[in-house]
């Protein structure tokens, strides 16, 4: 019980703080506005960094080791983005922390049901729908027992089914939520490798074709990042 009123506490600062927090999504910045050797820093409500709100800025590094030819800013990088999708993916945390608080899993935490397949499932389900057009005629008969039975009773393993069917949902929602997160921070670095790589500036401008290659690069690590952060071998209902 003083876990649960710990967390009912945790759950009520933190949505406090993100109430306070400066609305919208927030972005890191990156090429072409940031300038090369600069730190980055966060901006709210548009990846522009001249339309969004500036909300966190990154540490300028004035000095740095001889082999070095400038500031390494990639820990500074790591850090700003790992704020800014923290609290892009607040809401969402929020609000499934909430759900989990408040849905009782009234049956499938009962001794002994243990997890239920879909199989299971189908199966149990059918032996009732028979029963009702059978009777008593029914040759598999659904399982029912007084007391009951958790580890065998097939209407007490139906509800746990569907109990755990709908805490597996809710992390999936949660685990697709965290994916896109990490996918547009890997399209970040991304971005800042490529602009490292292929930057042609004239005159404080891009070249065109660096500009064109910069952006062939980027189309294509963020559908490689994609594609290695989908979920896999799940089964959904």
């Amino acid at each position: 019980m003083a876990s649960e009123l710990k967390l009912t506490e945790q759950l009520a600062e933190l949505e406090r703080l993100e109430q306070a927090a400066t609305p919208g999504r927030w972005y890191v910045v990156g090429p072409p506005w940031r300038p090369s050797g600069c730190c980055t820093y966060i901006v709210a409500g548009h990846s522009d960094p001249h339309a969004g709100t500036p909300v966190v800025n990154g540490i300028e590094i004035d000095e740095w080791p001889a082999e070095q030819s400038g500031p390494d800013y990639d820990q500074s990088d790591a850090d700003l983005a790992y704020i800014a999708t923290l609290r892009n993916l607040a809401p969402a945390l929020i609000a499934a922390a909430k759900r989990d608080q408040n849905r009782s899993n009234a049956y499938a935490d009962l001794p002994g049901v243990g997890r239920v397949s879909h199989a299971d499932a189908h199966d149990m389900a059918i032996r009732f729908i028979r029963r009702h057009f059978d009777g008593d005629r029914c040759e598999k008969m659904p399982l029912t027992s007084i007391p009951a039975d958790p580890s065998r009773d097939h209407d007490i393993r139906l509800l746990a089914y569907i109990e755990q069917q709908a805490e597996t949902e809710a992390r999936a929602t949660a685990a697709e939520a965290r994916v896109g997160e990490l996918t547009k921070a890997l399209e970040f670095y991304a971005d800042r490798k490529s602009y490292n790589g292929t930057k042609n500036l004239i005159d404080g401008g891009w070249g065109g074709s660096s500009l064109e290659a910069h952006s062939d690069v980027i189309a294509d690590r963020g559908q490689r990042a994609r594609t290695a952060l989908k979920p896999q071998g799940e089964e959904r209902t």
